[in-house]
């Protein structure tokens, strides 16, 4: 075998290498690549308002204590568009060692349509890995705060004419 043989097998050998521990490194990385992009659709959802999308994202994890799991077929979809978010911001995140348990927490501001009173909340939001579909999901009701009263389902009347 010639030297420039030996310099090519050699390379080959280098970059086989080089791309097996890449592909893996992305193999490992997956699951907290699915993560973000599962907290990124929440925000996301929640803060223009895309119930259905973040309705998806709620899921009971099996086995595990779900008090705070709340069906998301009882969610009124018509009330939930009452609430307007402002802002809402990642403000923190931990991940079990195992990468199968994680807790967002998150800064909300919302005021309901009615209101111009805008409500600044910190929200809790429990996730768990399913491995079976390769996506995360959360346990975690809306914030106890989006629940409407009587009061706030009544819409402001711009006319004084009486209907």
């Amino acid at each position: 075998m010639s030297q420039f043989q030996k310099n090519i097998f050699t390379s080959f050998f280098l970059l086989t290498i080089l791309l097996t521990s890449s592909c893996a490194e992305l193999d490992s990385h997956d699951k907290s690549y699915r993560f973000n992009d599962s907290i990124t659709l929440y925000k996301n959802s929640l803060r223009w308002g895309q119930w259905t999308n973040l309705i998806q994202l709620q899921k009971p994890e099996p086995g595990a204590d779900n008090t705070d799991f709340e069906d998301p077929a009882q969610y009124n979809l018509i009330k939930l568009q009452k609430i307007k978010v402002t802002h809402i911001e990642d403000i923190g995140t931990q991940m079990d060692s195992n990468e199968h348990n994680a807790k967002t927490i998150f800064l909300v501001e919302f005021h309901f349509d009615n209101s111009s009173v805008i409500t600044p909340i910190h929200h809790t939001v429990n996730w768990w890995y399913d491995e079976e579909n390769n996506l995360w999901f959360t346990n975690t009701a809306l914030p106890k705060e989006f629940k409407l009263s009587e009061k706030q389902l009544k819409t402001i009347k711009l006319s004084p004419h009486k209907n």
